[in-house]
């Protein structure tokens, strides 16, 4: 629908549909675009109880443990991921992606996950001293041995919860991940407050594999079977070879700076980098996981239809940057008071780095992969991925060596932004989308975030000792200010259309 405004062509967008096309209710969203906003707040609510929770128990198990109990923690999961990632087969999200019926791919799809556990459970049982010794850390080795089982019991899941990803079935996800959550939260708190040690960490992830893997049979009715159709597996590869070439990158542009700074700087160092990247990266991770778990899905149903695609990428980014930026500034700017009040002075000397991360949050948000992936095009991802590191393993050696922490997190940051012209050159083809556009999309929420800085920076200097009331009154102020912002922009730039965005969830919701 096209509309004038200021004698300006403006595109009235509808969620993911096109009025000469499809019917629309009487609130203006077709019934797809109400599936996708259901499932995007079902999704969204999932993945805030799952970090209340999963917050909730790092701030008491950082209380009562040390960094480097978390950096013991950190290496065990480092090398779980190791052989996750480079065992991964994708063919998850080759059945997600895939438009015909995909039931007759399950069994082979369980069979060869299950196959892959055995093998992830056995190899980290029988590498756990060869991995303490690389990181000098004996206590690593029983850790990843208890892990080792979760890798066998998280293999085991319902296949069939494939279904609730594909026909956007968000609130049995929550059920799925909330329960996960809550076995997680009271075994570590339990185990924590009689062990004090790593071992509380343990027990809590290993409490909420098996929790997941109870659920899973539960909430889907699938029952997998041992069968393995090979023509069927050559059919998922051929999706899923580039989702395993994309994951094996990542993982080193995700874990890679971990892998090193551990063994340059030790486990305490690596408990404190990796802090401070969770915390600092909190808002981009968990609301770009939000809206790809919608939008990979529901993008790949509409792949065919470039309008609708590039509406809904669109909206997509909107909503992303809104939530993201003021959050990974608020941060930014608020990281020592922060860190002193909620984490405890343990955690002080991560600041820096968490400063810098903050930036790289901001980044993270800008995401192009579930596009890309959504248009059969998942060899886009893995290339951008392969610059990345590649800008990585040039500035990390001597960024970490003569800065140490915040080296590590440069080299990180650098990376990032190096490759985001990239992205953009291959979203502009994808979606028909001028990339000056785009950035100017991007400009409205970081100039509210910037403004927002500036104000909060000039409320601290009028503190003189900031506490919890104060740490929360200065939150509060930067978020009212930001929203603000954020309103007047709307109002003074039509062609954001935030307001009417926002409108159109709340009556896709009913």
């Amino acid at each position: 629908m096209i509309s004038k405004i200021g004698g300006r062509r403006v595109l009235q967008m509808k969620f993911f549909g096109d009025s000469e096309t499809e019917k629309f209710d009487e609130a203006g969203i077709t019934p797809f675009g109400k599936r996708v906003v259901k499932s995007s707040i079902w999704a969204f609510s999932d993945r805030v109880i799952q970090q209340i929770l999963f917050f909730t128990r790092t701030l008491i198990l950082a209380r009562l443990l040390s960094p480097g109990d978390f950096g013991i923690f950190g290496i065990s999961l480092l090398a779980i991921t190791i052989l996750s990632t480079f065992s991964k087969s994708g063919f998850d999200l080759a059945l997600i992606q895939k438009k015909s019926d995909i039931r007759p791919y399950l069994d082979t799809a369980w069979t060869i996950n299950l196959i892959r556990g055995m093998f992830r459970a056995a190899a980290l049982f029988l590498s756990a001293p060869f991995i303490a010794d690389f990181f000098n850390s004996p206590g690593v080795v029983p850790v990843v041995r208890v892990l080792a089982l979760s890798e066998l019991v998280n293999s085991s899941q319902n296949v069939g919860m494939v279904y609730l990803q594909k026909e956007l079935e968000f609130g049995k996800r929550f059920v799925f991940s909330v329960t996960v959550g809550i076995a997680g939260l009271i075994v570590g708190v339990t185990a924590v407050y009689f062990l004090r040690d790593v071992r509380a960490l343990v027990y809590a992830s290993l409490a909420g594999s098996i929790a997941g893997l109870v659920t899973s049979y539960i909430i889907h009715p699938y029952r997998p079977s041992l069968n393995i159709d090979l023509g069927k597996a050559k059919e998922m590869f051929k999706f899923g070879k580039y989702i395993w070439g994309t994951s094996v990158l990542k993982f080193f542009i995700l874990h890679g700076d971990d892998a090193f700074l551990g063994k340059i700087l030790g486990p305490a160092a690596l408990g404190l980098y990796q802090m401070a990247y969770r915390i600092s990266n909190i808002a981009a991770t968990e609301i770009s996981n939000v809206l790809s778990d919608v939008a990979f899905p529901a993008y790949s149903k509409i792949q065919d239809q470039s309008h609708k695609l590039r509406i809904g990428y669109l909206k997509t980014i909107k909503i992303t940057t809104l939530f993201a930026f003021p959050i990974a500034g608020g941060l930014l700017i608020l990281s020592p008071e922060f860190v002193r009040l909620v984490l405890g002075e343990q955690w002080i000397s991560m600041i820096p780095a968490m400063r810098i991360l903050c930036l790289l949050g901001m980044l993270k948000s800008i995401g192009f992969d579930d596009l890309f992936k959504s248009v059969g095009r998942p060899d886009i991802p893995t290339k951008i991925s392969l610059v990345r590191l590649m800008a990585m393993v040039v500035t990390i050696y001597p960024l970490t060596l003569r800065l140490g922490m915040q080296g590590t997190a440069l080299s990180v940051l650098i990376s990032s932004f190096f490759v985001i012209p990239i992205g953009l050159y291959h979203m502009s083809k994808t979606i028909n989308y001028k990339i000056r556009d785009f950035l100017k999309l991007l400009s409205f929420p970081f100039t509210a975030t910037a403004l927002m800085v500036f104000i909060v920076s000039l409320l601290k200097r009028t503190i003189s000792d900031i506490n919890i009331a104060s740490l929360a009154l200065l939150i509060t102020s930067g978020l009212v200010f930001y929203f603000a912002a954020i309103y007047l922009i709307n109002m003074i730039f039509r062609e954001y259309q935030l307001i009417s965005l926002i409108k159109e969830i709340k009556r896709g919701w009913r």
